[in-house]
């Protein structure tokens, strides 16, 4: 009986422990000056900006990013059959092959489309906002970034803050 408990408190402990290895694997995330580049399973790139953290989550129905503080630049592989979301303080962005990028700041997201067509939904969107390079709905602002000029997406709402 000693020996089957030893072995199952063995067993406890490797499924514990893989689990938390396991689940510790899906974050990522930069100090203070820190950039790093993070090519996820699927062959997509992350470029995580200084002072960020991201936890990622993919599965056969899709493959999620949770960014759960700073900023981050997504360089998505095309998978119609698995979406690829950034969810951001509500505000979740859906693209399939595209380049783009999400910066949070406490509760607010910026998103900001390099290339391809995403959709934006929640945070203060009323619905699925889709944005495209060449769309101007929803900019409030536009910037350089990598030598190329890209406009940024708010959600509708007070400005401010």
């Amino acid at each position: 009986m000693v020996f089957g408990g030893a072995a199952a408190l063995t067993a406890l402990a490797l499924v514990v422990g893989g689990t938390l290895w396991w689940s510790a694997r899906g974050v990522h995330e930069t100090a203070v000056g820190e950039r790093r580049d993070i090519r996820l399973a699927d062959g997509s790139l992350v470029n995580l900006d200084t002072d960020s953290r991201i936890r990622v989550v993919f599965d056969q129905q899709g493959r999620r990013v949770e960014l759960l503080e700073g900023q981050a630049l997504f360089d998505v592989t095309p998978d119609p059959q698995r979406p690829f979301s950034v969810e951001a303080a509500g505000a979740r962005v859906v693209a399939v092959g595209t380049v783009f990028e999400v910066r949070r700041r406490g509760e607010r997201v910026d998103v900001t489309l390099v290339s391809g067509r995403v959709n934006v939904q929640g945070g203060r969107a009323a619905a699925s906002s889709p944005l495209s390079p060449d769309s101007r709905r929803g900019c409030r602002r536009a910037g350089w970034r990598r030598g190329r000029w890209m406009r940024p997406w708010r959600p509708a709402g007070p400005r401010g803050g």
